[in-house]
């Protein structure tokens, strides 16, 4: 891979990255239906895993609120049609109405939508662990 998409690549996947937190924190279904996979699963810090639709379903429930979410890309590696992308998230707000806050690692990976070396890049495995408490 030349190191000008490379760079190119690693840019799309931190703006990505970013994009989906703050969908996230808005309720933006829209936009995170767009960058997660058809196939994708994540795994909640509580151990549970759900795919796109339960992942969305999730978002738009009244229960589930964010006071604030802030991430942080911390590491970026680029394969040849996939990528590995980890994060540090600070959240707080209510999950089924019960309070929460604290410090995540997130590691998602990136696959792309095409074999096109400009494909669109899609999030299908996202892996949250809390780490420590929460400063946000």
């Amino acid at each position: 891979m030349a190191a000008t998409n490379q760079r190119r690549d690693v840019q799309a996947l931190v703006e990505t990255a970013i994009k989906m937190g703050e969908a996230e924190l808005r309720r933006d279904e829209a936009t995170l239906r767009g960058i997660l996979d058809k196939d994708l699963r994540f795994r909640r810090a509580n151990g549970d895993i759900v795919d796109k639709d339960a992942f969305l379903n999730d978002l738009q429930d009244s229960r589930n609120t964010y006071d604030c979410l802030e991430a942080e890309v911390v590491d970026v590696t680029v394969y040849e049609k996939s990528a590995i992308v980890v994060l540090v998230v600070l959240a707080r707000g209510t999950r089924l109405g019960e309070s929460f806050e604290g410090t995540y690692r997130n590691i998602r990976l990136f696959i792309r939508d095409s074999q096109e070396d400009e494909g669109t890049w899609r999030c299908a495995l996202w892996l949250n662990t809390k780490t420590g408490p929460a400063s946000c």
